[in-house]
């Protein structure tokens, strides 16, 4: 789930990074390559991305781990700042942007993008115990409402546990705004 946030910072605050780095990015972002996402820790390190990660309200997450613990308020606000950078028409919004349509075993773009455009990242492991997750977050473009939805899990390849719960969220905020 954090490869989403930290592939979005390194285009808003390392704009040449994209340019040296979209194959890469992409396969962190739409097969969740784990070498790749090490790869871009290892180019780019953590220096830009605590900036980032502190300007979308988080405190306490600890940057130089590449998979943290984080709670759904702060995936929610980071995925809050993907939305403002994907919409800011800043150099790379548009490249980061579409990096996050049809990714790898995300549920809320399974169960949502054939009616809405959705933007999202799924991380999962099923190591047994404390790290055994399955995650997902993202931003789903419904008809002028657009929301941040976040997953957190310790369904491990539930895949289809998910759906129920995501289209259970989206009739929420459905109600919400009518």
């Amino acid at each position: 789930v954090m490869k989403g946030p930290y592939v979005v910072s390194l285009n808003e605050r390392i704009p040449n990074s994209a340019k040296k780095s979209e194959a890469t990015m992409r396969k962190c972002i739409k097969i969740s390559d784990n070498d790749a996402f090490t790869e871009l820790k290892n180019t780019y390190g953590n220096v830009e991305y605590t900036k980032w990660v502190t300007e979308a309200g988080c405190k306490g997450i600890n940057t130089k781990w590449k998979y943290i613990d984080i709670t759904s308020r702060q995936l929610a606000l980071l995925w809050a700042k993907n939305y403002q950078f994907f919409y800011s028409g800043k150099t790379n919004s548009d490249f980061c942007r579409e990096l996050f349509v049809n990714t790898l075993n995300s549920p809320i773009s399974d169960t949502l993008g054939k009616k809405y455009t959705v933007y999202s990242k799924a991380g999962w492991i099923g190591e047994g115990g404390y790290y055994n997750v399955q995650n997902d977050a993202g931003i789903v473009m419904r008809d002028g409402h657009p929301y941040v939805v976040v997953i957190l899990s310790t369904a491990y390849d539930k895949l289809d546990w998910m759906s129920p719960l995501t289209t259970a969220i989206d009739s929420v905020h459905e109600e919400m705004i009518q």
